[in-house]
């Protein structure tokens, strides 16, 4: 049989979550276990915290781990009110399939934005920046991937800006002992045989963190990657102008964007996949919403829906993507996009109390003039 909870506030400005033992920093403020395969769990339209004003946060703020059904956080806020008390903001641990949607992971999160170990991650519609960018610097990369699946869409990730000392130290006549700075942060860094797929998507972006300022204008320190690969890991990239960015290093040129070792393998020429959202992202039975597509110019998108998500994400030959909607998915309409790869479609909800915490997704398919491919999944969050 299968299994479906949701978890709805009415929006991440008015409810908050957290762990309930300020002086006692060693348990997150949610733990999600034990999602069996054919379950799925949403979380949506809350804000989750660590509440720890003292010492290290040994632990993730968000848990999800041991979960072969999927796990959604969407429209969620996850602020850190100190900073340095967390060891990352979301951690994932033999979790097959976790969407982070219309969500953000903010300054103060933690010392990694995102950890995945042995699972699958889907960011879209997302910001991860792991700790402040200018002031205390407590943040490091904001995904960091362990033999685990990444795929992001119309999303910004940025690896933290490095400390303005701690670097080689030097020594001038006018600047005795003063130390550079330290180099930025990667924003994606992986190992293992981990894969890695940047969509591109509105208002994308993966930015290494720049390098610390510091006082030795002698030594070079780098900026940050956007990807970091090591070990085995597979990269594939759309090949969008400013999609990947590296940090501003202290002087020179920057590193490249996407920079490999051992192994691992990256190519910069994905096609263009849909991408999709959902406007507003919490709505009440009778709104009107807007589901929006940014994808080839030209091409004809078919909007679907379904009541649950597929029980894994089901690659088909010949479609670029993966179907993430049950087999019981409907058409709900199809709009050709304009020369700007644009178009949006209005569905009026049912007027009907019943369909109170419900969580359909909708996906489009895309008829290119050479590709067929499919987009996220976006979720409707029924108050």
């Amino acid at each position: 049989q299968r299994l479906a909870l949701h978890i709805h506030g009415d929006g991440a400005s008015s409810v908050f979550v957290g762990n309930a033992a300020p002086l006692d920093p060693s348990f997150w403020a949610v733990g999600i276990t034990g999602v069996a395969l054919g379950s799925e769990l949403t979380v949506a339209g809350m804000t989750i915290q660590a509440n720890a004003s003292t010492g290290a946060l040994t632990r993730p703020v968000v848990l999800v781990q041991d979960c072969a059904g999927s796990v959604t956080l969407h429209g969620c806020a996850f602020p850190m009110l100190f900073a340095g008390v967390a060891a990352e903001t979301l951690s994932l641990r033999q979790a097959s399939w976790t969407i982070l949607s219309s969500s953000s992971i903010d300054a103060y999160s933690g010392a990694v934005g995102i950890r995945a170990a042995s699972s699958g991650l889907w960011i879209q519609d997302s910001t991860v920046v792991p700790g402040d960018m200018q002031l205390f610097k407590v943040g490091l990369q904001a995904v960091v991937l362990e033999d685990s699946a990444l795929y992001v869409v119309s999303s910004v990730l940025r690896g933290n800006a490095g400390a303005n000392s701690g670097g080689p130290v030097c020594s001038l006549p006018t600047l005795p002992l003063k130390s550079a700075g330290k180099p930025g942060w990667h924003a994606i860094e992986s190992f293992g045989a981990s894969i890695v797929k940047i969509v591109g998507g509105p208002g994308a972006l993966i930015q290494g963190g720049d390098a610390g300022a510091g006082l030795c204008p002698m030594y070079f320190v780098p900026g940050g990657n956007a990807i970091r690969a090591h070990d085995a890991t597979q990269v594939l990239a759309a090949p969008i102008a400013g999609l990947l960015q590296s940090g501003f290093p202290s002087s020179g040129a920057p590193l490249p964007a996407i920079e490999v070792s051992e192994s691992a393998i990256a190519f910069q020429g994905a096609p263009l996949y849909p991408s999709l959202d959902v406007v507003p992202t919490l709505a009440s039975p009778g709104a009107s919403i807007q589901l929006e597509v940014q994808g080839n110019p030209q091409s004809r998108v078919v909007y679907f829906a379904a009541l649950e998500l597929a029980d894994a994400p089901i690659a088909m030959p010949g479609i670029d993507g993966a179907l993430a909607l049950a087999a019981s998915f409907f058409p709900l309409g199809s709009k050709m996009l304009d020369a700007q790869g644009a178009a949006s479609l209005s569905v009026v909800l049912p007027a009907d109390p019943a369909f109170v915490g419900l969580a359909p997704r909708v996906q489009v398919l895309e008829f290119g003039p050479a590709q067929l491919a499919v987009s996220n999944p976006e979720l409707i969050v029924l108050l």
